[in-house]
């Protein structure tokens, strides 16, 4: 009886765990993804730009894949999940290329531009970036 009281407590945990980090929003971990990547913690940029890949990734592919020019102005921030995605991959990219993994910020950068075009980023300036377009800088210089 003990034991199985045990199993049960901790699968309550697990669920409990398992429903906080479920509740996290694509613009938290591109936060914490935007904190590492000021910190040079390429690992921790690349795992949580994998977390939101698969999180959020095939939403936001479709909402791109039903666009068929960039939102302008305050329409661009309707698209957040395609622009959370977007940035996250984007400094996915930039993490592997500053660990000297050409290669995989290759097709960091190639997924992006493919997949996530229309992704656009905020600019605490005041205006909205492509990350696609970066990347494509970056891709010519790699």
């Amino acid at each position: 009886m003990f034991k199985s009281s045990k199993i049960i407590v901790i699968l309550l945990c697990f669920s409990f765990m398992q429903a906080a980090y479920s509740d996290e929003q694509a613009y938290q971990v591109t936060g914490k993804a935007w904190k590492a990547f000021n910190q040079k913690n390429w690992d921790e940029v690349v795992k949580l730009a994998n977390t939101s890949l698969k999180r959020w990734g095939a939403k936001a592919k479709e909402t791109n894949k039903s666009l068929t020019a960039l939102p302008q102005g305050e329409e661009a921030k309707g698209y957040a999940n395609l622009n959370e995605v977007g940035t996250i991959l984007w400094l996915k990219g930039e993490a592997l290329r500053n660990q000297g993994k050409k290669a995989e910020a290759k097709k960091a950068y190639q997924l992006l531009i493919s997949d996530y075009n229309y992704a656009q980023a905020w600019d605490n300036k005041g205006w909205f970036w492509q990350p696609s377009k970066a990347a494509e800088k970056q891709l010519k210089s790699l």
